[in-house]
């Protein structure tokens, strides 16, 4: 029956689920008109003269694949925080002020992806301008940058995981100010992680038949097993006849019995 039963089934081989996410940022530098550049901006990964920039455009994109269909709860903001900073120790913080540029967005799919496109553009005279009256006024020697930055939040559940789909990222990107030319810089690398979560044991029916016939044995097999134990114990337990024959005559004629060595003929 054990065997019939187990032919019948088949564990889910897939113990996993696998998932992938990629983030990744891409931006344009807008100029003022100009004498020099035929184009209205210049692509990523350049050096920018300061003077000629009218803004920066960021693209942020962020994306989560997995092997299955999952329960995604997933949210974002985007914050640009202008820091400036002592010009021999970038971690003495001399003033910082944060803009939110994109408020919290939280969204619900049941799927096996989901991808996250925003864009901001960044007014970059207007920082600038800025960090040049405080280095003016205060009579400072700075340096100084905006720092742009997507958060990501993601939860992911299914209900054969162990364990739910947990994962919190940064793309920052970081734009220098009060300089007369600037590289533009990706704070983090891109990202690109690859992943896998457990999922429960799960047993299926491969054979329906087969798991009737399995089922009928098995009950037949219980049947015979409690015959069988049944006999047994009657058989030890179930009183002699005879002896209970010999009981009964003595306690119905105990005292009329006597001994005698001799019989009568």
């Amino acid at each position: 029956a054990i065997f019939v039963l187990r032919s019948s089934l088949h564990s889910d081989k897939e113990s996993v689920i696998s998932y992938n996410e990629i983030g990744n940022i891409d931006y344009k530098v807008y100029l003022k008109e100009n004498n020099y550049y035929p184009s209205e901006y210049l692509e990523k990964n350049m050096q920018y003269i300061a003077n000629l920039i009218n803004k920066v455009d960021i693209d942020f994109n962020y994306e989560m694949h997995s092997s299955e269909d999952m329960k995604y709860q997933y949210g974002y903001n985007i914050k640009a925080n202008l820091v400036i900073t002592d010009p021999n120790d970038n971690n003495k913080i001399l003033y910082k002020k944060t803009n939110i540029l994109v408020n919290d967005k939280k969204m619900n799919v049941v799927k096996n992806n989901f991808v996250i496109n925003d864009e901001v553009s960044i007014d970059y005279n207007e920082y600038n301008n800025y960090v040049n009256a405080f280095k003016k006024e205060y009579a400072l020697s700075v340096k100084s940058k905006i720092i742009i930055t997507m958060e990501v939040t993601v939860d992911g559940e299914n209900k054969l995981l162990k364990d739910k789909l947990s994962k919190k990222n940064n793309l920052s990107i970081a734009i220098p100010l009060s300089e007369q030319t600037i590289d533009i810089s990706i704070d983090t690398s891109d990202i690109n992680n690859s992943g896998v979560l457990e999922k429960t044991y799960l047993a299926q029916i491969k054979n329906p038949v087969v798991l009737g016939i399995g089922g009928f044995i098995a009950i037949i097999s219980l049947y015979l097993s409690y015959i069988c134990i049944y006999t047994i114990f009657s058989n030890m337990t179930s009183p002699n006849i005879y002896r209970v024959t010999i009981d009964k005559i003595l306690k119905e004629y105990d005292r009329a019995i006597v001994t005698s060595n001799s019989i009568d003929s």
